[in-house]
This record gives C-alpha cells, structure tokens and sequence, in this order.
C-alpha cells in the first residue's frame, strides 16, 4: 500500500512538472512571436522630405515611419550612411527600410512600396533677378544655358541623355547646396529642383526663395518618392507595414499629419 501511494504521488508530481513546463514553453513562443522585429533605417537626404542633420534622422518621411512603428510595434535602428552604400544595403538585406525613395519604373520589382509620402516636380530656376533673360518652352531649350546639378542625380543624367545639350554647359557638385551656390554667384544660369526641397534649402542657406523665380516646369521627370523595405523581408512585415500605412491614410491621420506639418515648414522657411 505504502509503495502504491509513493507511486501515485510521484505520478501526479510528475504530471505537475510536465504541465507547468509545457506553459512555460508555450509561454516562450508567444513572447517570442510577438517580439517586434528590429528593421534597420536608411534615409536619402532630400530635405525636407528626409533630412540628415546633425546626427539626426528628421523629415515628414520619419515621421510618418514614427506614425506606422506607433501601429506594428516594431523597432528600428537609424544609419546614417552615404547614398551610395545605403541603397546596396536596401537592396540586399533582409530587415532594411529606406525613407524617401524615388519610385521609378527600373526600381518598382526591386523593393516592397509601403506608402507614397511626397512627390518631386523639377522646375528650371534661375536668380530672381535675370528671369527676363530666359525663354524656355520646350526641354531642349535649356540646351543654351550653362546649368549646375548634382553629379548622378536623376537631372544629371536627363541632362546627358539630350542629344542637343552641350556637356560644356553642365557643372556638376557633390550636393544641391553647392549647386545653389553656384546660381546665386551667377557662375551658372540655370538649376534645377522641386519646390518645396529648394525653399528649405534656401532657407538652411541664409537665401529667400525670393531669390529665385521658376523659368521652366518640367512635366515628364515627376517622382514620387515613398517608403520602401527590402524585397527580401519577410512579408508578414511587409504587409504590416502596408496596412498601417493604409489605415493612416483611410482615417484622414495622414493628410492632418502633411498639413500641420507644412504649416510648420511654411512658418519656418518665411
């Protein structure tokens, strides 16, 4: 009788062990199914849609990104990296996220598109002051004015690809603010640039956009810049990602968020 009780009670501790380590593994799958997942940031510097300054990542793309971490809970490291080696981590690593990236039709398989957050409309501009000088009507009249742009910047390569545009007149830098100073030093004619992105510049320049007035709008180099991931993250992210974007924008939380934000810059840049 003594044997068969010792026997039984050590059956049910048994069980006990049995059950509470079976929770506590079940435990450990929940926690680790539910532990956001870290994804690496990357930004292009196109103020004030993205903005490296100051050992910050700052611009409307941030902050909407903040606005869909808010939702997916998941956690990210900002880099601060040069183009070049952030657009070969984007496209190779499997957690990676790229704020204001052009959507152009060579790049559309390449990476998962979560949400447009801004779109670049190049204009040609010129000091404010010489805008009598200029008469462009058609894209290959810029061909008779010296221009200054961005070595490897998609007008760059526009530039390059007219047949009637004399290299000679291209001076190229390593960034758009030594482009600006090249205009306004009058040692070109001409610049290109989006609106918005030139004014904050300008702005961060000590200039007005006064300073400048538009002499062309082009209308066939338009981008739309969005928020990518990796084409190799896993798609549960990815459409995570999709979805809280979505939601932002059905709820009308997106367009409040671009508005009060313009105010905001239009309020700094005056």
């Amino acid at each position: 009788m003594l044997s068969r009780f010792i026997m039984k009670r050590y059956l049910s501790s048994l069980l006990i062990m049995m059950l509470l380590f079976s929770c506590h593994v079940c435990s450990k799958n929940v926690d680790l199914k539910e532990t956001p997942q870290r994804l690496e940031v990357y930004a292009n510097h196109i103020p004030p849609y993205s903005i490296i300054e100051n050992g910050k990542i700052l611009g409307f793309s941030e902050l909407v990104l903040r606005r869909l971490l808010e939702k997916t809970q998941y956690q990210v490291n900002y880099n601060q990296i040069n183009w070049a080696r952030a657009y070969k981590n984007i496209s190779s690593e499997q957690y990676a996220v790229m704020l204001a990236l052009s959507r152009i039709p060579k790049r559309e398989a390449l990476f998962h598109w979560i949400g447009k957050i801004g779109q670049i409309t190049p204009s040609v501009w010129c000091k404010s002051e010489r805008a009598k000088e200029f008469n462009i009507i058609f894209d290959h009249d810029i061909s008779a004015y010296t221009f200054a742009e961005v070595r490897g910047f998609r007008f760059h390569r526009y530039l390059e690809s007219l047949d009637s545009f004399p290299k000679k007149n291209l001076q190229l830098t390593q960034d758009k603010d030594k482009a600006i100073g090249l205009l306004m030093k009058e040692r070109v004619d001409l610049m290109a640039g989006d609106e918005l992105v030139l004014r904050w510049r300008l702005n961060a320049l000590g200039y007005r956009f006064t300073d400048v007035a538009r002499v062309y709008k082009f209308t066939s180099t338009i981008n739309d810049l969005y928020i990518a991931i990796s084409k190799n993250t896993p798609l549960e992210i990815v459409e995570n990602m999709q979805q809280a974007y979505l939601e932002l924008e059905t709820s009308g939380q997106l367009a409040k968020l671009h508005q009060s934000w313009l105010e905001k810059l239009h309020m700094e840049n005056r």
